[in-house]
């Protein structure tokens, strides 16, 4: 019998050699950009961005993921926004974990793999065969270039999270189920429950856990030989199965089952993506045992499936779906890791290849689905090696030679895959060239990289042509249309910004922000009869929108409504009070009323809680300048001078005011001239030399 230090030393040199191997291949990722869905779950979402570790920081994005009365992944977005805590929107650090947890998720499969050889089924071959097919296995998964989106696409840390717990839950799972001690069992059990609950907790695909937990009893425990076994896996298999359906429902989809059938803005029917999904299936088959780089990409043109045989791929799809299962079900007894290899595959797509309305296509949605596929494949490898080692010694090292160029293939295809995620202009470009009918890579290249970037006129190109590419969702038009009409409002052409306001707003009537936008293109376009007609629409169907209260309530003021005005900006800052605009806004409108108590009190509270914002410096050197006190005054504007460009000062003024900002605080056409003065005569005496700008 081995000794404890004997078996573990196996472990402790797989895992050395797992983690070098892995940080190596990944080595040129801890720079990629940002991409995609980033964005809106990081770098762009509140709740992430904490500043104190204390409980009211930590809890925001917990809170925020059981919204609704449903999980929605927690612990995730808790993980993101520790990463914010420590290094803000620099991407090194969310890659240094994402790297970690696949590292520890390919130890994890390893250890499961070994204590898989000691069930009842598979214990047959010798702990030194073992450990060689779990180590290549594992090896095989880790290294493989189709891993890439789950470990280098900084979001899709959801899904590795997920794997990693799931896997853990396996380990413990087989640990309790080997275990004699009670005591021991009771531990390892633990283990398996908590790993389940933290996988939920990170993304829902864990939820189908059980039945991962089901197939290992089903391959490696029981004796299908005897019919009372079979008979009693049916029943559980079909109790259990209700029983997560439910539990699945209750967690995730608030107790309605159903309503996974609601498809938004989807252009395929649930029995369209059913049928596609057949095909996806395949083509996922196909790129993980053939992962060359030119075949991955974030984005791929799948035509849907319309029936069986249009297109005829569907019917030859769903039959060697068909026949894999089969064979697994078949070879059960005889092979039982070829089984569970199979098996294991597609329980692990029955979320996300089902007819819930997700996306079509998504590589990272392989990465625990992939896992044991490899170990079948070592194992054939390995009994290749044995078979020849005592008739062709050359065979052996031929066979050696092989193993080590696949490895080296795979992780050099990882490395080359990696080096698109660099920016999102090779991303994009390179999913523009995979899918050319698809608008979705341009469209995300314009917006990704050249409006970042501030060439606009090379996103407005793109775009032109994303129009004319096979759209991904019935309202990617009309999003399409308002990106471009965003860079017309930036650039002031707001003519031709509420044109294809218009255009977005035809095609997608359902679209609050449009609504609001195109408002705001009519409001600088001096139409503000047709800009509240617009806004009175969107706030019977969104009272509580915000930025359309602050727009309401300028126009409110600007027709000497102004306590009316006051009420609407009140109302957005009630509903978003970290709204600068309302804030500002509301203390412009006592201004005009002539309570300058209380707007001094509003704008010095623009100026205390958001001190780089420059317009409530502005408007409180107004408000001084209107009260006489002309040193506070003279104060402010230096501090403007000080801390601003020309440029940014000028930018205040309603033409120059971005569409990201949302706001309008110019509310009286009066100010305008006095304030143009105020600030050619600040800038003049501060080129001049002069001691201070003189305030008039």
């Amino acid at each position: 019998m081995p000794t404890e230090r004997q078996t573990d030393s196996p472990c402790r040199c797989a895992f050395l050699l797992l983690s070098a191997l892995i940080f190596l291949i990944y080595s040129n990722t801890f720079d990629a950009a940002w991409h995609l869905d980033d964005f809106p779950n990081i770098t762009e979402s509140p709740v992430i961005h904490v500043n104190d570790l204390d409980w009211e920081s930590l809890s925001k994005p917990v809170k925020q993921a059981l919204k609704d009365g449903r999980l929605d992944r927690p612990l995730s977005r808790l993980s993101f926004a520790l990463n914010w805590y420590i290094g803000k929107d620099a991407p090194e650090g969310y890659h240094a974990v994402n790297l970690a947890i696949h590292i520890l998720t390919a130890c994890l499969l390893f250890l499961t793999a070994r204590a898989l050889f000691r069930t009842p089924n598979l214990r047959g071959a010798s702990r030194q065969d073992a450990d060689f097919i779990c180590l290549l296995g594992t090896v095989l998964w880790a290294v493989n270039p189709i891993q890439t989106q789950a470990v280098t696409y900084i979001v899709q840390r959801m899904a590795a999270m997920a794997a990693m717990f799931c896997i853990l839950s396996m380990y413990g799972y087989l640990r309790a189920r080997l275990s004699g001690s009670r005591v021991n069992k009771a531990g390892w059990a633990a283990l398996c429950i908590l790993s389940f609950v933290l996988g939920m907790a990170s993304k829902e695909n864990a939820a189908v856990l059980p039945l991962m937990l089901y197939v290992i009893e089903l391959c490696f425990f029981q004796d299908l030989g005897l019919a009372q076994t079979r008979r009693r896996l049916a029943v559980a298999g079909l109790v259990g199965g209700i029983l997560l359906l439910g539990l699945g429902s209750f967690i995730f989809l608030k107790g309605d089952p159903l309503s996974v059938l609601s498809y938004g803005n989807r252009s395929f029917s649930p029995s369209e993506r059913l049928l596609t999904q057949a095909r996806v299936l395949v083509f996922y088959l196909s790129q993980i045992f053939y992962p060359a780089p030119t075949r991955l990409s974030i984005e791929h043109d799948i035509v849907v499936s319309t029936s069986l045989i249009d297109p005829w791929t569907t019917l030859a799809s769903v039959a060697i779906i068909c026949a894999l299962i089969g064979s697994a079900v078949l070879q059960l007894r005889k092979r039982p890791l070829l089984s569970f290899a199979i098996l294991f595959f597609f329980v692990n797509h029955l979320i996300e290849s089902s007819i819930i309305g997700l996306e079509l296509v998504f590589e990272h949605r392989n990465y625990l689905a992939s896992m044991f596929l490899f170990f079948p494949v070592a194992a054939g490898l390995k009994s290749l090696l044995d078979r020849y080692s005592e008739r062709s010694r050359p065979m052996v090292w031929l066979l050696a030679g092989f193993i080590t160029l696949l490895v080296i293939g795979l992780g050099t295809g990882t490395y080359i895959r990696n080096q698109v995620w660099s920016s999102g202009k090779l991303l994009w470009e390179d999913a523009a060239g995979k899918a050319p009918g698809s608008s979705r890579p341009l469209h995300n290249l314009a917006w990704d990289y050249y409006e970042r970037i501030g060439d606009y006129a090379s996103a407005l190109e793109i775009y032109r042509a994303a129009l004319q590419r096979t759209k991904t969702n019935i309202h990617q038009e009309s999003i399409i249309l308002n990106n471009m009409a965003s860079i017309y409002y930036t650039t002031h052409d707001y003519a031709k910004a509420s044109e294809f306001w218009r255009r977005a707003l035809a095609n997608y009537p359902g679209y609050s922000e449009i609504s609001y936008r195109l408002a705001l293109a009519l409001t600088r376009l001096g139409d503000p009869v047709e800009a509240e007609t617009h806004l009175s629409r969107l706030l019977m169907q969104h009272p509580a929108h915000p930025y359309a209260l602050n727009l309401k309530g300028i126009l409110l003021l600007r027709r000497g409504q102004v306590s009316e005005g006051i009420r609407c900006l009140n109302g957005a800052l009630k509903l978003q009070s970290t709204q600068l605009a309302a804030t500002i806004n509301i203390g412009a409108a006592y201004m005009l009323a002539g309570d300058l108590q209380k707007a001094e009190w509003f704008f010095k509270d623009a100026c205390f809680r958001f001190p780089g914002d420059k317009i409530g410096l502005l408007w409180l050197t107004l408000l001084e300048v209107r009260t006489g006190n002309l040193v506070q005054a003279n104060r402010h504007m230096h501090q403007l001078l000080d801390s601003a460009k020309l440029s940014d000062l000028l930018a205040w003024m309603p033409e120059g005011e971005p569409i990201g900002l949302l706001r309008d605080s110019i509310l009286l056409p009066e100010r305008k001239p006095e304030m143009q003065a105020l600030l050619s005569a600040c800038i003049g005496s501060r080129l001049e030399g002069a001691p201070g700008p003189p305030i008039k």
